[in-house]
């Protein structure tokens, strides 16, 4: 209860008058008034004076009227969130990561892609490794060309390389070119050496002197994946 409102009821009550009764004479509700001396509503200084009127006495005598405008400022004020203050070691050493503002994530997304990498019989994605974008392009292929495929313990040991080991593939479904190509034979995925003979055969061998025997195979009884640029080797 403000000190204006403790003060307008406690005159009230001396003078016998009923709030309904007082505010009727004032010429506002029962209701505003209970709730100005409850302290919920201010009165406004026309209203303070007609009530001063009333009552025969002076209800900002002391202050009181301009006192509860103050008290009830002082209760919309909104209150103040003390910040915390950290030290320049405390703030490097404090473990929190935030995060990128929108334009450098933006950014990051421009130049950075997340290329998959598929199971040895690439029916699923297991992983992604991120690789830097330039021209449009990741080590040299189109972007939405790049894919890398995880070998199993077989793939690694007719290629000569382990099992684990990362390849990225540039994907292509043609061999122009002599070269280490991610092929599809007998349902089974390979990685081989193969050359073009002619329009219709190729030369399959193992890259790297592997276990798979060098062998002349028509063009059609192959899927090609893909072409591999480069082997990263598990440790």
């Amino acid at each position: 209860m403000s000190r204006l409102g403790q003060k307008l009821a406690d005159i009230r009550t001396k003078k016998g008058l009923l709030p309904k009764d007082l505010a009727k004479k004032a010429g506002v509700s029962e209701k505003f008034l209970l709730e100005v001396e409850e302290g919920k509503r201010i009165l406004n200084e026309n209203l303070a004076t007609r009530l001063s009127k009333i009552l025969g006495v002076n209800l900002n005598e002391n202050g009181d009227f301009y006192a509860s405008l103050e008290e009830r400022k002082a209760e919309n004020k909104p209150a103040e969130t003390a910040k915390p203050v950290h030290s320049s070691f405390e703030h490097r050493n404090s473990g929190i990561t935030q995060a990128p503002a929108p334009q450098w994530e933006q950014a990051f997304t421009s130049i950075i892609r997340d290329v998959p990498v598929y199971d040895s019989t690439l029916s699923k994605v297991i992983s992604s490794k991120k690789l830097v974008i330039q021209d449009n392009k990741v080590e040299g292929i189109p972007q939405d060309k790049a894919f890398y495929i995880k070998l199993d313990e077989k793939q690694g040991e007719r290629s000569r390389f382990q099992e684990g080991d990362l390849v990225l593939i540039h994907k292509m479904n043609e061999i122009q070119k002599a070269g280490i190509y991610l092929i599809r034979r007998q349902e089974k995925v390979q990685i081989c050496e193969a050359k073009p003979l002619d329009n219709k055969r190729l030369l399959l061998g193992s890259p790297r002197g592997g276990t798979l025997s060098a062998e002349a195979v028509n063009i059609q009884d192959i899927t090609v994946m893909g072409k591999c640029v480069r082997v990263e080797t598990a440790l």
